[in-house]
């Protein structure tokens, strides 16, 4: 009977992870080093930077023990100021058939929860921000980097949204963006729905203050319910077959 199933396990069942190659094994556009704005060093990740000041690429650093190949890796080529048109993020797309399980915009708007595994040579606070398609609802988190070079895990609540409009087909559902430089749409709200474009939260950090910086992430994970389990390991089959579908 399923009652004497250990519930632990029940709760691993099915495909929890509505991210495609969050562990950024997929990389169909080649593993070289990309440098231009919106490039793509791994399938479904790509790189926005108002300028050609960064080298980003697929990375075999990964945290010890937890099943992962690979990362994406950023680093400067040139220093800037962060200002309201200086600004860099790593970004991915939810499409509407992925994201409709939330009921975001509807009264029964679920919780989310976003895990991944990170490290960067510069410690501080850096934000993700959560916005659906039309850019008018936003939700910015705030996470902390704290021991430079080490691998870390986070995990990050997204309070449910019962209100503005959420792709439901093959559009896009919504955005995630993991920030690591600007001022522009900056927001002093975090935790909490805005209506607004908001980007990155007031803390952000200035990760383009050297051209030695280097930032890494892998294992990420956005999944319903407010406790991050454990990262789905899908088979490379699956997921080059979900990636190739926005590859052509």
């Amino acid at each position: 009977a399923l009652s004497k199933v250990n519930p632990n396990f029940v709760s691993q069942l099915g495909r929890r992870n509505l991210i495609i190659n969050g562990d950024m094994r997929i990389a169909q556009r080649g593993t070289g080093a990309f440098t231009a704005n919106s490039s793509f060093p791994v399938d479904r990740w790509n790189i926005i930077s108002n300028a050609t000041d960064f080298t980003t690429t697929q990375d075999s650093a990964v945290p010890t023990g937890k099943g992962f190949t690979n990362s994406i890796k950023i680093q400067p080529t040139a220093t800037k100021s962060p200002s309201a048109s200086t600004y860099s993020r790593i970004g991915y797309s939810i499409e509407g058939y992925d994201g409709v399980s939330l009921c975001w915009g509807t009264s029964g708007a679920k919780t989310a929860t976003i895990s991944f595994w990170v490290k960067s040579s510069v410690t501080g606070t850096y934000s993700i921000c959560v916005k659906n398609g039309a850019a008018n609802k936003s939700v910015v988190q705030d996470y902390t980097i704290s021991v430079a070079d080490t691998w870390e895990y986070k995990t990050i609540t997204i309070p449910p949204e019962t209100s503005g409009t959420w792709d439901s087909v093959n559009g896009r559902f919504a955005y995630i963006d993991i920030w690591l430089a600007g001022q522009g749409s900056q927001t002093s709200t975090t935790g909490s729905w805005i209506s607004s474009n908001a980007n990155m939260s007031n803390n952000q950090v200035n990760f383009f203050s050297s051209t030695s910086n280097t930032f890494n992430i892998t294992g990420f994970q956005f999944e319903v319910g407010s406790v991050a389990t454990p990262f789905e390991h899908r088979s490379f089959g699956e997921e080059l077959a979900a990636c190739q579908r926005y590859f052509y």
